[in-house]
């Protein structure tokens, strides 16, 4: 049976280029706004399962 992945981080750019940053743990949302210099950052290390970019029309998903 596969392990299910215990924290989901999703990254959501909307259409006025504002980033939230989405947590999903045990059935528990929590939701964070950044900046364009702290999401530039957290982008570099790979930390989002997932990235939804409005403005691209563009979804990225982790393997």
């Amino acid at each position: 049976m596969k392990k299910v992945k215990e924290i989901v981080k999703i990254l959501h750019i909307d259409r006025d280029w504002k980033i939230t940053y989405l947590i999903i743990r045990k059935g528990i949302l929590m939701k964070s706004y950044l900046s364009l210099e702290a999401t530039l950052s957290m982008v570099k290390k790979d930390l989002f399962d997932l990235i939804l970019s409005e403005p691209q029309n563009l979804a990225i998903l982790k393997a």
